[in-house]
């Protein structure tokens, strides 16, 4: 009701209930056409399509959700509405417009000084594309799982992940491993080939086995590790970001960890608000289709280490919605290190701005482009040498250019 113009009235005396919903809280998308939402599953896209109607039943409840009635008892009730092109309207003078003409027949004082202009500027923003904050979702256990539910979910909406391994369980296809008494299916050699190749992230995930960090000089393409707290720091040095499972700093360069399992997705949708202006990094380990398979374990470790498919789904769905700056751990640790050890340098020569940033770090490893935030009352501009060359149309007042540390973009004012 907060967010919304959903409403309800209740009649006392008549015992008549009205509920008002928008077209958006039951998934209509145009209402001229009657079109709803049809998310169909193996693509990018949120699609939708024509309805008939909706067929609508009634059900009471106690305050348990206990069923006590259901209305009607057989056959639901219908409801559709005619389709148009042109919307009818009716025209009429709202409370406020006697007050508004009163207001407004009185002579105003306008002033004829000019808007100052915005001051030409260059910064280098939070986050990548200028986003609010950053998300990684990251996944723990090698657990099959994984590769069976979560991947495709998130070829779906185009998003790239993080997939920890455990150097020990270094087996070509996938394979069965003890968990807690439960049998668990774990991705082989094969699983993380193809995950890679689709773009994300490959980490390690190391305990308080003492070879498994000489097991990781196999693996000298892995940059990121997953560690416990018993492990000893030092041979962090080989790797670009290092993390446990707790809400921490690595390299002056802070995250927050976050169990989704053990959350609802309201709760997640307010952290994430929370945690604007941060990154978190949401973490999963198993995922499961039905409870038949997990009913050994007891309730709390169920709640921390697995989560039910069509929660992940959605939650999944929430964490896209944010519209934050998703993307892997490396490439979010990348991004805001590099932001620390960076500083922007231009030369003006006319209506031509050559812009470099100047990196302290090897441009080698640290090549995640920066997202410079162009201030100007300049309304058409050329950029060149960026991650995305062309003219760009200053309808805000500013522009993100995408700049490679090191190299240099050159930047033309054209109108």
């Amino acid at each position: 009701p907060s967010t919304s113009n959903a409403d309800w009235f209740y009649n006392s005396e008549t015992h008549n209930l009205e509920l008002r919903l928008d077209w958006h809280l039951i998934n209509v998308s145009d209402p001229s056409h009657r079109y709803v939402l049809d998310d169909k599953a193996d693509t990018k896209k949120i699609e939708y399509s024509q309805t008939e109607g909706f067929y609508l039943y009634l059900f009471i409840t106690d305050k348990k959700d206990k069923l006590l009635k259901q209305y009607p008892e057989n056959k639901p009730l219908f409801f559709t509405w005619e389709m148009w092109e042109n919307p009818v309207y009716t025209e009429r003078k709202k409370t406020l417009y006697d007050t508004f003409q009163s207001y407004f027949s009185e002579k105003l004082s306008l002033s004829r000084n000019p808007l100052p202009s915005k001051t030409e500027k260059f910064e280098v923003t939070d986050f990548y594309m200028g986003k609010q904050g950053a998300v990684s979702i990251s996944f723990d256990e090698q657990s099959y799982s994984q590769y069976l539910y979560a991947y495709p979910i998130l070829k779906k909406y185009d998003l790239k992940a993080t997939f920890s391994i455990i150097p020990e369980w270094n087996k070509k296809r996938h394979f069965t491993a003890e968990y807690q008494g439960l049998s668990i299916s774990r991705m082989g050699k094969n699983e993380w080939q193809i995950l890679k190749n689709s773009g994300d992230e490959i980490a390690a995930l190391c305990g308080v086995n003492p070879d498994c960090i000489k097991l990781l000089e196999n693996y000298p393409q892995i940059k990121t590790l997953h560690f416990s707290n018993k492990l000893k720091t030092k041979i962090f040095e080989r790797f670009l970001f290092v993390r446990k499972n707790a809400s921490g700093t690595y390299r002056g360069t802070s995250y927050r960890f976050i169990v989704p399992s053990m959350i609802s997705e309201k709760e997640l949708y307010k952290t994430l608000l929370q945690n604007k202006g941060k990154w978190s990094i949401i973490n999963y380990k198993h995922i499961f289709k039905d409870s038949l398979s997990i009913h050994k374990l007891d309730s709390l470790k169920l709640a921390q280490d697995f989560v039910q498919l069509e929660k992940f789904k959605r939650q999944i769905r929430l964490i896209r919605n944010t519209n934050y700056w998703i993307d892997t751990e490396q490439n979010i640790f990348k991004y805001l290190f590099e932001k620390q050890k960076s500083r922007i340098v231009t030369k003006k020569f006319g209506d031509i701005i050559f812009l470099q940033i100047v990196s302290e770090l090897n441009p080698a490893v640290y090549n995640m482009p920066l997202s410079v935030r162009y201030t100007s009352n300049v309304k058409i501009i050329r950029v060149s040498g960026s991650e995305a060359d062309g003219i760009y149309n200053n309808r805000t007042g500013s522009i993100i250019i995408n700049v490679i540390p090191g190299k240099e973009v050159r930047i033309e004012k054209i109108k």
